[in-house]
């Protein structure tokens, strides 16, 4: 017995000093770590400070004068297409297949957008985490103290003290670069991780978050233009976005170079690329400084996440079919998201539109009734089910009757407005076949109308259809009223049409 105690005690002495030698190693461990970690941070922080101090002796050089253009118009649309009434008179006996042979066809390639993330000269804060989707301000960055503004109904609280508000002497180089210098200043690191942060959790798109260093900068000013965009210039260039600034007439004004065209922003041609004067009252004198940052990344206009935007709910809306009652479906959008899509760039890009998805919420209360009424049905029934309801349950207006000017809308826009044109219903059933059915869907942009086509896996789908790659790609016409599968209008049987890929 005597024997055993001895072990044990023998046992808890050697616990007890590998214990402290575990504690030791911890210890040393952490602290190893955190050397490293400093000596990095102290090496990237030189290395950002050393880019910014070049960045601010260029400044001082003379700016280059610059034509501007003229903005792009918001393009009128030649004789747009009313919604067409399919008669039964007008429909044949039997369906056949027939292979369209427009006079022109263009296959537009897919190009994948780019989806890399900006590379940061400023390192965020420890990621938190993540938000809940359905009320993301519960948990929201935290500012020790700083300045509050509202984006999009999500209060957001930013750390930048109001003694750190500066003016500028000028808009001359020697003024903006004295500017830049102040704003290289550690002090303002804070506000430029946070903002960072801040598009994590909430899924911001790089437009999205374009308009929040907008919003947080005029906030932070207090109404001074030049020094708000100077300071958005320089929050964006941190977060590792190509981003240029300008003097234009008296202000100073962004350059945004943008993967597609936007429509009424002047804009100067550099290098075969469009940059946007972010000011369309810029006028045409301009003197640009053009630099340029490591790794910086376009801002792209594609919209991959949902943003994830305080709810205010709107007016609920009941959709349903004509021909199939039972697809039917009650939505009530989220007022600020429909005002962020409100205040988005018009652009020419169709691939933009249709491939921002619908949001969750609106997705929970269309989807289901949807999928209800396909359930069991043909690839080509439940197409002509989907295809019913968005040819009947939306009233139809041209963008210049319902807004006085052309805009594509997003498929939570057109689930919101009144009215809804042969573009938005395409790119909402796009949408809705892709969802619901997992088929690949192309948009036929023809003179004055879109509409869309399907590739089906089933071979029992007849009617008109245009050969793409080798497959059959069968047209649905949202604005071809009482048309089903397979049925092109037919002053397009044997026009010109250039096919849209979607991803």
């Amino acid at each position: 017995m005597k024997r055993i105690s001895c072990v044990l005690l023998l046992v808890m002495i050697s616990l007890v000093v590998s214990a402290q030698s575990f504690e030791e190693y911890k210890k040393r461990i952490s602290q190893r770590y955190e050397e490293k970690k400093n000596e990095y941070k102290s090496r990237y922080n030189a290395y950002r400070d050393s880019l910014n101090k070049e960045f601010a002796d260029y400044m001082r050089k003379s700016w280059v004068k610059k034509d501007v253009c003229s903005p792009l118009p918001v393009p009128e649309q030649k004789k747009p297409i009313a919604p067409i009434v399919r008669l039964p008179k007008d429909i044949p006996p039997v369906s056949i297949d027939k292979e369209i042979k427009p006079i022109d066809i263009v296959v537009r390639p897919l190009v994948e957008p780019v989806q890399i993330e900006p590379t940061p000269l400023v390192e965020p804060e420890p990621v938190r985490p993540t938000l809940n989707v359905k009320n993301p301000v519960n948990e929201k960055p935290k500012a020790e103290s700083g300045f509050r503004f509202n984006y999009y109904g999500t209060e957001c609280e930013l750390p930048l003290d109001n003694t750190l508000q500066f003016v500028l002497k000028g808009i001359d180089e020697n003024s903006v670069a004295d500017a830049w210098l102040l704003l290289s200043d550690d002090r303002y690191t804070p506000f430029v991780s946070s903002c960072i942060e801040w598009k994590k959790k909430l899924c911001m798109c790089d437009w999205g978050y374009m308009m929040f260093v907008e919003k947080a900068c005029n906030s932070f000013m207090s109404g001074r233009v030049n020094e708000s965009r100077l300071m958005q210039m320089f929050v964006l260039s941190q977060s590792g976005y190509m981003v240029r600034i300008a003097r234009t007439g008296n202000e100073l004004s962004l350059l945004l170079p943008l993967e597609a065209e936007v429509w009424q922003y002047p804009y100067l041609q550099i290098g075969g690329r469009k940059y946007f004067i972010y000011n369309k009252n810029a006028g045409q004198e301009c003197y640009l400084l053009d630099f340029s940052f490591p790794k910086e990344k376009c801002i792209s206009l594609y919209i991959r996440d949902e943003q994830k935007f305080e709810y205010m709910p709107a007016n609920e809306r009941r959709l349903t079919s004509k021909k199939y009652n039972e697809a039917t479906a009650v939505v009530c959008e989220n007022r600020n998201l429909i005002d962020f899509f409100d205040s988005y760039p018009l652009n020419n890009n169709m691939e933009v539109y249709a491939g921002c998805a619908i949001s969750e919420r609106a997705k929970r209360q269309l989807l289901p009734s949807l999928r209800e009424a396909i359930k069991g049905k043909s690839e080509s029934v439940a197409a002509d089910i989907l295809l019913n309801f968005v040819q009947t349950a939306f009233e139809y207006k041209t963008d210049g009757e319902q807004f006085g000017y052309e805009k594509p809308q997003f498929a939570d826009e057109t689930l919101y407005n009144s009215y809804c044109d042969c573009e938005d219903r395409s790119i909402l059933y796009s949408l809705l076949v892709r969802e619901l059915l997992g088929l690949e869907v192309v948009l036929l942009d023809y003179p004055g109308h879109i509409a869309t086509a399907v590739k089906f896996n089933s071979d029992l789908v007849s009617g008109d259809y245009y050969m793409i790659d080798g497959s059959r790609y069968f047209v649905c016409d949202p604005t071809y009223i009482n048309a089903g599968v397979g049925t092109v209008m037919p002053q397009f049987a044997d026009t010109m049409v250039e096919i849209i890929r979607l991803k």
